[in-house]
């Protein structure tokens, strides 16, 4: 469900095709839900109006946050105006948005926990656990691959990223990129373990609200949903700051060496998001 319900925050950094993702969250939701527990026909009741209260919310609400968001960004790009401080700004824009859409989704969320039966939460565990399983293999697998296939493969995957945000690369810039890539921290076994613990502590107070629902019960879950950093181990919170300044650093070069080709080419893509808002905001 959570794929589903956040489609709409993440819709002005993805490339798919965001109105018909937007506009088809009801179905989009089932989809996604049905990977991991099968819910009965009351519940898909509910959970049909929830979804039609919560997207009513964002679209009204959240999307012209957004749009305005947008336009700062599309101006800061175009006047040459970034700089760490405004970097950290637009960065600290998105986790408002994030947080705003987990205070009116997470409580509500929380308050249908007891229409799950123990079996669903079962499943829907187990599946995760499964999931989990299969990223660390894969996992496993890549990190077997030598440092030199590694860093072949995740310089291909920046480079292709820049490329449709930017448009083709000089050789400058593709030296700017392997550099930061080399100063990246790995983080990802520590990721697969902090989700896997976390997902043990919800499935805990999940199965404990089902079993007697009560307030208190209710609160502890959606205080963890709306703050699961606290989980993260000490390492993992060090090593992700010190990869957000980072990648920050390498946002703020890469925009130092842009062509006015380029810098164009990021305005026009940022500009894409903001009319395909104003189109559902007209809708």
């Amino acid at each position: 469900m959570k794929k589903a319900l956040l489609i709409a925050l993440v819709l002005v950094m993805t490339g798919c095709s965001t109105k018909f993702t937007y506009n088809n969250l009801t179905w989009l939701a089932y989809w996604y839900l049905d990977d991991y527990v099968e819910l009965t026909s009351e519940q898909k009741k509910v959970i049909d109006q929830k979804l039609y209260d919560w997207q009513l919310w964002h679209r009204y609400q959240e999307l012209p946050k957004y749009q305005a968001h947008l336009k700062e960004l599309q101006q800061d790009v175009a006047e040459q105006k970034l700089t760490m401080a405004r970097l950290e700004y637009h960065h600290q824009q998105i986790s408002e948005h994030w947080q705003r859409l987990k205070q009116k989704v997470v409580p509500e969320l929380v308050a249908l926990a007891p229409m799950l039966s123990k079996e669903q939460v079962e499943q829907l565990f187990a599946e995760l656990a499964k999931r989990n399983a299969e990223k660390r293999d894969e996992l496993l697998k890549e990190l077997a691959k030598s440092p030199q296939k590694q860093k072949e493969q995740a310089l291909d995957e920046l480079t292709s990223d820049l490329n449709d945000w930017l448009g083709s690369l000089n050789v400058a810039q593709e030296q700017l990129a392997s550099r930061a890539l080399d100063d990246y921290l790995d983080n990802r076994m520590l990721w697969l373990d902090y989700r896997s613990g976390y997902q043990a502590a919800l499935k805990t107070q999940l199965l404990e609200l089902i079993q007697a629902p009560d307030q208190q019960k209710q609160l502890r879950l959606a205080e963890d949903l709306l703050t699961p950093e606290g989980y993260r181990s000490e390492q993992l919170k060090t090593r992700h700051q010190a990869n957000v300044l980072k990648y920050r650093q390498f946002l703020l070069s890469m925009n130092n060496l842009l062509s006015q080709t380029q810098r164009q080419h990021l305005v026009n893509e940022i500009n894409e998001y903001n009319e395909e808002i104003a189109a559902l905001l007209r809708e």
